[in-house]
């Protein structure tokens, strides 16, 4: 499969989103297509084969003619010219508010003025034509109402659209007959009105549903837009599209990094907080690797360009961001299952509502001011941005702490979680293995000596028992005997002369194969967690034992999900006495030991079908297949490419807070997109019925279609203010 993702402009409902998927899922080579109403995106994934070109030909031809734009987001132009077109758009709907504003103020001056101040009376052939005018301007403001809605009428797709233009067309045609009947009556006012209160509402709701978006924009706006580079030994400034990957960058204090590299001259310390969510500035030097839109804070430095444009480390999670926000989680199905009949419903209750109370014999304007009201006060964008806003919003506070949500199924199902399994190296410790104790046995040699001999048989090793001896060594600054006749043995360990005595290092069995004495104690050692022993051909000198370090935050994270009433799991390919220790600290009583990465992947898999929902966290290569079989796979940021594809949720920074978080943030979110669902299915529910004029049957108020434009286009604004306040969701970093 491959994804092609477009802007669609002029969609402003649910139906219109059901109508472009239906299109574009029937062009061929498109396998499912799926519009986010909230972002105005179109997703589409296409069988590898497909011809892209073709598909997006076929697609604007089977689009546009119902009204809607059509915007390419894959090419190479696309940010810039979507951007363009956004900005126009919204404009346009500022300049057709103000002429719908100004002309309805004054046509209601002139309808209803006179009412109460009597001094604005007018001549009544100047006020009925004036009336007309007003009106018609409105009309002519608000266009795109009648056009796009007596379109998809025809087309057999009603939309919100729809709702208004035959609402108001009705009330004009009404009001028009009434003219030509002789009465003074009219309905121009009402029609304005509605007409008036819908596009301040599309509005507010646009702005609104932009704000939504504000973790994009504000990740893409990070990069500057301009860089220095170094070509032949002088500095040129140059548009950032215009790097190439091996240009020598210069970075001074105070700038944001333009791409991906490598520091080859200077230091300093920089500010990841855009990718990581930590604020405390990291210290880089020569060697150490940067991302773009990280910001410099004191130092100067040149760095090498390897990624840049959009293969920076940024492009990638934005572009993840965007197909995150673009998904639709299984709670949604509820609502895209009404919003497909729900413009058609409305209709033929609005046509039931003004013929019911006719027969009834309330009058010709009694039962059009109800069937009116039926058809202004139904609101089916509530129901279109319910889901939407609040997982773009959502999925968009995670990522600015760190932490990467790929898609709406994922996060929904992070928030049901009842087993966290953990992998142990890389994830509950920090996957840098340390000498922890020095155990000398021969009652004449120090531990200085002892580490001292130990480290010059490691030197040169690669392994990295033996970095962390001979790193200890060098933190107390120790001068190393010379060695001799080294001899690596893989899988005992390694022999060699020092001051022309014979010494071993290395594991039990290589005390074993040279017969040392004291094997019984080695042993028992071994069997407590990872220990290196230095003897001579005969003799046991020392034991030095190794641990890699419990995270700082482990501890704090594992407590706190025990108390939210998830139950933690250990997994690893580690010995059971050294996962079990590790577990101790972190207050872990389930481990699994000894696993190999298929052993892994069977235990995930049987603790998911026993505990119900399950989460797995890991780093490495060999966590992979485990990630993908668990119901959630959540992979540490700083591990392998691999784990973090395998992946659901991406924790950037490395730290087991984001766990928590994740959930937090799940669980928030799809706390807003229920609350959202039950305001739009309640309001919808009460607000049809009462405009109906149900009420009046017990001698209750009736609902006029003005307030019910007024309700309607509030409706949308709740839905989305509502998911607004998950911007605000507080989240803790256990590490701070």
């Amino acid at each position: 499969m491959k994804k092609k993702n477009f802007a669609v402009g002029n969609m402003h409902c649910a139906g219109c989103a059901r109508t472009v998927e239906t299109l574009a899922a029937k062009v061929p080579g498109v396998c499912k297509a799926f519009v986010n109403i909230a972002t105005g995106r179109l997703t589409l994934e296409l069988d590898d084969s497909a011809d892209t070109s073709a598909i997006t030909a076929k697609l604007t031809a089977a689009i546009t003619p119902r009204g809607y734009t059509l915007t390419d987001l894959d090419s190479p132009s696309a940010i810039s010219s979507n951007a363009a077109s956004t900005e126009k758009n919204k404009r346009m709907e500022e300049f057709s508010f103000a002429i719908a504003c100004t002309a309805c103020i004054l046509l209601m001056l002139v309808a209803m003025g006179p009412m109460i101040f009597p001094a604005l009376a007018l001549p009544h052939t100047l006020n009925i034509c004036l009336q007309l005018v007003f009106t018609a301007v409105i009309v002519v403001a608000g266009r795109n109402i009648y056009g796009n809605g007596f379109l998809s009428l025809i087309q057999r797709s009603p939309n919100m659209n729809s709702l208004i233009a035959v609402g108001t067309t009705a009330a004009v045609a009404y009001s028009v007959y009434l003219l030509v009947s002789g009465e003074s009556h009219l309905y121009f006012d009402t029609a304005g009105m509605i007409v008036t209160l819908i596009l301040l509402g599309r509005l507010l709701e646009a702005g609104a549903k932009r704000k939504t978006s504000a973790a994009i924009r504000s990740l893409i706006q990070l990069v500057p837009r301009t860089a220095t580079v170094v070509r032949q030994g002088k500095e040129e400034t140059i548009p950032v599209s215009e790097l190439r990957s091996g240009d020598i960058i210069r970075i001074r204090p105070g700038e944001r990094l333009p791409a991906d590299g490598i520091i080859t001259e200077g230091m300093s310390a920089l500010d990841e907080s855009m990718l990581t969510g930590e604020s405390i500035p990291v210290e880089k030097e020569p060697g150490a690797r940067v991302v773009a839109a990280s910001l410099n804070t004191n130092g100067s430095f040149l760095y090498q360009a390897q990624e840049v444009g959009a293969k920076t480390v940024l492009a990638g999670i934005v572009r993840l961001l965007e197909d995150a926000q673009g998904s639709r989680p299984p709670i949604a199905r509820l609502a895209d299952q009404v919003s497909a009949v729900f413009v058609p419903v409305v209709l033929c209750l609005g046509i039931v509502t003004f013929s019911a109370w006719l027969i009834a014999g309330a009058g010709m304007a009694q039962a059009l001011s109800f069937g009116l009201a039926v058809l202004v006060v139904a609101c089916p964008c509530a129901l279109g941005l319910a889901t939407p806003t609040a997982l773009i919003v959502g999925i968009g506070r995670g990522a600015t702490a760190g932490v990467l949500i790929k898609s709406g199924a994922a996060l929904e199902c992070t928030a049901k979680i009842q087993t966290l399994i953990f992998d142990k190296t890389g994830t509950l410790t920090q996957g840098k293995i340390e000498l922890e104790e020095i155990t000398v046995f021969d009652p004449s040699m120090t531990v200085d000596q002892v580490l001292a001999i130990a480290a010059a048989l490691e030197q040169a090793s690669e392994h990295p028992i033996g970095k962390a001896i001979v790193a200890a060594a060098t933190e107390k600054k120790l001068s190393l005997p010379r060695t001799a006749a080294f001899a690596a043995l893989p899988g005992y360990g390694a022999t060699a002369e020092v001051d022309d005595d014979n010494y071993l290092i290395g594991n039990v069995r290589l005390l074993t194969e040279f017969q040392v004495m004291g094997i019984k104690q080695a042993a028992e050692m071994a069997s407590h967690g990872t220990v290196v022993f230095l003897a001579t051909y005969n003799t046991l000198l020392a034991a030095f034992s190794i641990a890699d370090r419990v995270k700082p935050e482990a501890v704090t994270v594992v407590t706190t999900l025990k108390n939210r009433g998830i139950h933690p799991v250990m997994l690893t390919g580690d010995n059971f006495h050294t996962a079990r220790k590790i577990g101790e600290l972190c207050g872990i009583s389930e481990i699994y030991a000894g696993l190999l990465p298929e052993e892994k992947v069977k235990k995930v898999a049987q603790l998911t079908s026993e505990a119900g929902i399950s989460a797995m966290v890991g780093d490495g290569i060999n966590d992979a297949p485990a990630l993908a079989r668990a119901s959630v796979g959540i992979a540490i940021g700083s591990g392998t490419d691999v784990a973090m594809e395998a992946a659901d949720i991406v924790l950037v920074s490395g730290k087991l807070d984001g766990i928590v978080n994740a959930i937090e943030l799940s669980r928030a979110t799809l706390r807003i997109i229920r609350q959202n669902l039950f305001w739009a299915f309640f309001y919808n529910a009460i607000g049809i019925p009462v405009a109906a004029g149900i009420l009046t049957v017990w001698g209750g108020p009736a609902l006029s279609p003005v307030l019910g434009a007024c309700a309607m286009a509030m409706s949308s604004i709740c839905v989305v203010s509502n998911a607004l306040r998950l911007r605000r969701c507080k989240l803790t970093h256990y590490s701070d």
